[in-house]
């Protein structure tokens, strides 16, 4: 079973529980290797996940994703009173270079691939602590084609359409099971394929607009909120990987 399947189970069963979840300053931007310790999973410490509340306009969360060492990035994200978040998208496999392999000599120097597609390619959802968790799914992340050559570009995806969803906590899971960025070595009479430690980077993006007649005022930051079983599954999830 997916990883996304799981944790929409988990949040579907789940009583409501005060957990408490680290809220990370955020002012619209954030990037896991330059603002954090180098891994979203790791900004809730051993039992939560971070918290980012958005701002009104463009949210992006950057990040790396790498199977089987880091497989999976998961956050929380919180909506304040008076706003509504309106959609998302996401920016996948930023660092493949586009170049191209005939399979016929040695790969160009700097060559990057995803190594999978179709079903087993990465999935992207959002969901709620409901009985019906699930906001969108957005599954099949695959990396554009050069040519005949299959997955070596960036690519980008907007979420499927959802209804705004007003003041609360939602948790975003990026599940790259399976996938990392892999080159070609010779393996005579042909080619083997390798995974690298390059991993493939993404740009998620939440749109959040402000409702009408809401104050201009900031939004929550930087206090740590009690929020309902949606912290504890995304734990769960954690774990399981």
């Amino acid at each position: 079973m997916k990883t996304h399947a799981l944790l929409g189970l988990a949040l579907a069963a789940l009583p409501v529980a005060a957990q408490a979840s680290p809220v990370i300053p955020y002012t619209g931007a954030y990037d896991e290797s330059v603002d954090g310790p180098g891994d979203y999973d790791t900004l809730g410490g051993p039992t939560d996940l971070g918290l980012f509340y958005l701002v009104e306009g463009s949210n992006s969360f950057s990040g790396n994703v790498n199977s089987p060492v880091d497989a999976a990035d998961a956050w929380l994200i919180g909506i304040s009173a008076g706003y509504q978040l309106v959609s998302a998208s996401i920016a996948w496999a930023t660092n493949l270079p586009g170049l191209t392999f005939d399979f016929l000599s040695t790969p160009p120097a700097g060559f990057l691939q995803q190594n999978t597609w179709g079903a087993n390619a990465p999935t992207w959802t959002l969901e709620e602590s409901t009985t019906t968790p699930t906001i969108f799914l957005k599954d099949q992340l695959e990396a554009t084609a050069v040519g005949s050559t299959f997955d070596v570009a960036p690519a980008s995806y907007d979420a499927p359409s959802f209804a705004p969803r007003g003041a609360g906590i939602y948790s975003n899971l990026l599940d790259a099971t399976g996938t990392c960025a892999q080159t070609y070595v010779a393996n005579f009479p042909g080619f083997s394929a390798e995974c690298t430690d390059a991993g493939l980077d993404y740009t998620i993006t939440y749109v959040v607009e402000k409702l009408p007649n809401t104050p201009a005022v900031p939004l929550p930051a930087g206090a740590v909120l009690l929020i309902s079983a949606l912290g504890a599954a995304g734990v769960m999830r954690r774990k399981s990987r």
